[in-house]
């Protein structure tokens, strides 16, 4: 299980990407799929393991292009995660 962290930005998505390889944890970038924005053309992809930390940094970040986290469903669809 995976989630997928979308931005407006490249640049944010990049920087996220950064920060999380600075403590290890494990995310790659993947296109954002269309059926939650148009907005931009790579998001992060976490799994499970790392989630915590990922929107931990996500909330002292005070990132301006940050839409969501969305959770995979086992059905390809996904689902919007509250912080």
């Amino acid at each position: 299980m995976y989630y997928i962290i979308v931005f407006k930005s490249r640049q944010e998505a990049l920087d996220l990407r950064n920060k999380l390889k600075n403590i290890n944890v494990d995310s790659r970038t993947v296109n954002t799929p269309r059926t939650i924005s148009t907005s931009c053309g790579i998001s992060l992809q976490v799994y499970k393991t790392y989630i915590d930390n990922t929107i931990k940094i996500i909330k002292r970040s005070s990132y301006n292009t940050f839409i969501g986290v969305y959770l995979t469903n086992s059905d390809a669809s996904y689902s919007k995660v509250i912080l």
